[in-house]
């Protein structure tokens, strides 16, 4: 409880004062339009899942030159399965430096960019079997790229498509037995919406389902499988460009990586976001 206490505070305090328009992405997608050449963007982002499983990251986006942008963040994800896979308890450990780069390459509607980045894996990221303690390991980063379209006036309703490709392992190595399949490289089509309907108040959702690989934890098998990742809820806008949304998720995360990963079963959790542009 109290890392996202943290998170939370940590956005309170270090992010001043400014002027600068809001995020137009959605929970899970980016938007194709990048920020102007010298602002900057910071939010945290905090998903609770059932059983005290949570997710959580620090995040800040900055514009350069004319339609360049660039992100860098701090991501940890730490879950215990509020129901046994395949008659055990599955508990998996994440931390990832965040970083990525978009560029524009039409800033007219429909404005489109091009995505690429990674989640770098900090220190050892294990899913384990909790009955029997054995683990396995993601190897190393996990990249990934997209396309996003924005479509409409970004000051009004936005709809948001985002073809994808993420790099995860395809064979994940175990201290206790052979390799096992992992999610393999993942072809994701996403599509979101943002929809002002009162005041400062805008309603965001999207979906991302995979087209090719999988990306997500069958809860009677233990094998890999494909869920769709969604997310819906309200975003509200508040002086001094202060952005802060409640919204339900069954992503686990707002990196490229993680929006990709669905979770089993469809579970879903509380997501609550806090921003600041300047």
């Amino acid at each position: 409880m109290w890392r996202k206490t943290v998170v939370l505070a940590v956005s309170a305090t270090v992010l001043v004062a400014g002027a600068v328009s809001a995020q137009t992405g959605t929970w899970n997608l980016p938007s194709a339009t990048t920020l102007e050449d010298g602002s900057t963007e910071g939010y945290s982002d905090v998903r609770f899942f059932e059983d005290d499983n949570e997710t959580w990251g620090v995040f800040l986006r900055g514009g350069f030159d004319d339609n360049g942008e660039a992100s860098f963040g701090y991501f940890d994800w730490e879950t215990t399965g509020e129901d046994p896979i395949n008659g055990a308890v599955r508990q998996s450990n994440f931390d990832a430096v965040v970083a990525d780069v978009k560029w524009q390459l039409k800033e007219t509607s429909p404005r489109v960019a091009v995505r690429a980045g990674a989640d770098l894996k900090v220190g050892s990221a294990r899913g384990t079997n909790t009955a029997t303690g054995a683990s396995a390991y993601l190897n190393g980063a996990i990249p990934s790229a997209s396309l996003p379209v924005e479509f409409g006036n970004p000051d009004g309703t936005l709809l948001i498509l985002e073809p994808k490709i993420v790099w995860f392992d395809t064979q994940m190595v175990t201290d206790a037995g052979p390799p096992i399949e992992g999610f393999g490289t993942v072809v994701m089509i996403g599509g979101g919406v943002r929809y002002p309907f009162s005041g400062n108040l805008t309603f965001v959702a999207d979906a991302a389902y995979p087209v090719d690989g999988s990306n997500s934890i069958d809860d009677a098998t233990n094998a890999v499988t494909e869920e769709l990742a969604w997310s819906a809820g309200v975003d509200a806008e508040f002086g001094r460009d202060w952005t802060a949304g409640v919204f339900a998720s069954t992503a686990a995360g707002p990196t490229p990586a993680t929006s990709a990963i669905a979770t089993p079963d469809q579970a879903i959790g509380l997501g609550v976001r806090v921003g600041k542009a300047w």
